[in-house]
């Protein structure tokens, strides 16, 4: 679905909005045995809707039902159910092709060769279909990576009734349809030009401040596929006003509709003086630097790429220099208290030892230490969080850091008046511990979890969560001492009630903190039973999020006394990537004990699923939502 360019910087060009299938599957692990499956595609043919449902939910994500069901006839009969007398029929029949489509060029094709490109195009004529949305998100998905679908989509006729849709349309329909003309914009000209001479450049323009948030959210992202290396689409956009109104939208309080507004601005900069000069003059530099040190990594990514077409900003054309140079122009503009360059230089220096081992010989990381107590206020929070990158996995790194001092000015940086540096200060010394025994001793034995347990006690929200991730992690490194010492403290108690606390974000921290509290320690076991933890884990592992869950249930796979216990490596996490200790090995005989734990378990899961009747979906559909710009979304 997601297309990259050879370089993903300097060749700068598009990226994609996928569309998310929200399905339920009907039958155990998605997989239908071969009869089964023949008999769900020869009740397409009747007209089923159940049966196209199925189809859809037993394609979705795997390409080796989606070629079975193109082999044994079943696109064909999806194509032929568009010509239904049934509108529902005729929808659901254009979602399940989309689903089928996904990332699979050979069905793409085959709808085209077989007259379901055609039939699609012609249903955006149709008077009596109120979902006209969802053949715009077909043959999106048609589209995508595929230009002789492209080409024909235009040349019968698709994208001139698309552009249409976008000016009479509802608001799904404008919404489908900006990422229909998305999608066929990539890496064709021909489109791209069509587009803006047929009015549709003009009409997303102004959705850039008519529309909804979501509509100027689709409408920035496609007028920077539209703007990707076309000269023309770059200056019609700025002279109609376009390129002011994206400026403008870097303001919004929508996260997404800034991401998109960025990712625009860079295209539209790209080799065009006239619009480099436009945004500099009014406060596009300024505004993109700013979201340099947003807490969200997308919007970083985006506003880089955006300030790297930009003349005049530190990081412009930075794709074409070493590595030694931009981590000496980031921490110049560190120095002078900039703290995009803080952030930018953590992401550079990140799982990177070259990197690492370079700021440190090169006296940098001892200079940046000292700002911790030293610097402009607003600046120590980002320095604590460079430092921590600068420590990942580096041992040399964490030992500097605590030799010089910089475990002190952590533990002082707890007491700032500031909520980000003390937020930033406890994560930093969460980070700065795990596997580190001498670190997490120092911290101990300095104050720093007395702080942390008094932050967890009395702080602010944002300080409990760093509290939290701190405790959770400095009780990572096989220190019993500090262990016992958070439990004797009461910051174990605080944690168990933080369990029931009204903040996601807190019930995830403290159940992965007290994972790590009860690893090997009979005590904080014991503890956690006693004060009614286990219960109030298992409330969670039912009722919170998706990675409350992931971290309720490591925390009870460390306490004797329910199901889980002991049925994965009893290792110590740290919060950054939620692994173990990769180094600790499993003796024979705990790999054959977990192995018997774990089948034991597995086959009474699956008695239980086969008591229970499966449900059918009865009314499937794409979902209006796209999941968008992920770390692996972005198509460049």
């Amino acid at each position: 679905m997601f297309k990259t360019l050879t370089n993903p910087f300097r060749s700068r060009g598009y990226r994609e909005i996928p569309v998310v299938v929200e399905h339920e599957v009907n039958h155990e692990n998605g997989i239908l045995k071969t009869p089964t499956l023949i008999n769900i595609i020869n009740r397409v043919e009747r007209g089923d809707w159940n049966a196209v449902s199925d189809l859809a939910n037993l394609a979705a994500d795997n390409p080796e039902n989606q070629n079975f069901i193109r082999k044994n006839s079943g696109l064909i009969k999806l194509i032929n159910l568009l010509n239904s007398d049934d509108i529902n029929n005729k929808w659901r029949a254009a979602d399940t092709l989309a689903v089928l489509a996904a990332n699979n060029p050979k069905n793409k094709d085959f709808i085209r060769k077989n007259g379901g490109l055609i039939k699609l195009i012609n249903l955006l004529n149709s008077d009596g279909i109120n979902n006209k949305w969802r053949v715009a998100d077909t043959l999106a998905e048609l589209a995508a990576n595929n230009p002789k679908n492209k080409d024909f989509i235009r040349e019968n006729g698709g994208l001139i009734k698309l552009i249409e849709l976008l000016k009479t349309g509802n608001d799904d329909d404008k919404k489908a349809v900006a990422n229909a003309l998305g999608s066929l914009a990539i890496d064709n000209t021909r489109n791209q030009n069509f587009i803006r001479e047929n009015d549709g450049l003009i009409k997303l323009i102004e959705l850039l401040e008519t529309g909804s948030d979501k509509d100027k959210e689709y409408a920035a992202y496609t007028l920077g596929n539209l703007a990707a290396k076309n000269p023309e689409n770059q200056n019609f956009i700025r002279e109609k006003d376009g390129l002011t109104k994206l400026i403008n939208l870097l303001d919004t309080d929508n996260d997404n509709v800034k991401e998109c507004a960025a990712y625009t601005l860079g295209n539209l900069a790209a080799n065009n003086p006239e619009n480099q000069k436009f945004i500099s003059d009014n406060n596009g530099l300024t505004k993109l630097d700013k979201l340099l040190y947003a807490d969200n990594d997308n919007l970083n990514k985006e506003a880089k790429y955006a300030l790297g077409e930009l003349p005049g900003h530190y990081l412009y054309k930075f794709w074409s220099k070493n590595d030694k140079t931009i981590l000496k122009l980031l921490l110049e503009k560190i120095n002078e208290g900039d703290q995009g360059a803080a952030v930018l230089l953590g992401k550079k220096v990140y799982l990177n030892p070259i990197n690492q081992n370079f700021i440190r010989k090169n006296g940098d990381l001892l200079k940046l230490i000292n700002l911790l107590d030293k610097g402009q206020e607003y600046m120590k929070g980002y320095v604590a969080g460079a430092l921590v990158e600068l420590a990942a996995y580096n041992p040399t790194n964490q030992d500097y850091i605590r030799e010089k001092n910089g475990l002190t000015k952590l533990i002082n940086l707890l007491n700032s008046e500031d909520e980000n540096n003390r937020w930033r200060a406890a994560v930093a010394l969460g980070n700065l511990s795990p596997y580190n025994g001498k670190n997490q001793d120092f911290i101990r034995e300095n104050g720093g979890l007395t702080k942390l347990i008094e932050l967890l006690k009395t702080g602010s929200d944002k300080d409990i969560q760093g509290a939290a991730i701190a405790l959770g992690s400095l009780a990572a490194a096989g220190r019993p001492e500090s262990q016992n010492f958070i439990r004797e403290k009461h910051g174990l108690i605080k944690l168990i009630e933080l369990l029931e606390t009204d903040n996601d974000d807190q019930k995830l921290r403290a159940a992965y903190a007290l994972g790590n509290l009860a690893v090997d320690n009979t005590e904080n076991q014991k503890f956690i039973h006693d004060e009614d933890g286990l219960s109030k884990l298992n409330k969670l592992l039912e009722t919170g999020s998706d990675n409350a869950k992931k971290e309720a249930e490591y925390a009870l796979t460390k306490l004797p006394g329910n199901d889980f216990y002991d049925l994965s490596e009893p290792v110590r996490r740290d919060w950054r990537t939620g692994g173990g200790n990769k180094n600790k090995k499993k003796s024979k005989k705990e790999k054959k004990t977990r192995k018997s734990k774990k089948s034991k378990k597995v086959k009474k899961s699956k008695k239980v699923k086969k008591s229970k009747k499966v449900k059918k979906s009865k009314n499937h559909r794409r979902s209006t939502k796209r999941r968008r710009m992920g770390k692996s979304s972005h198509a460049r």
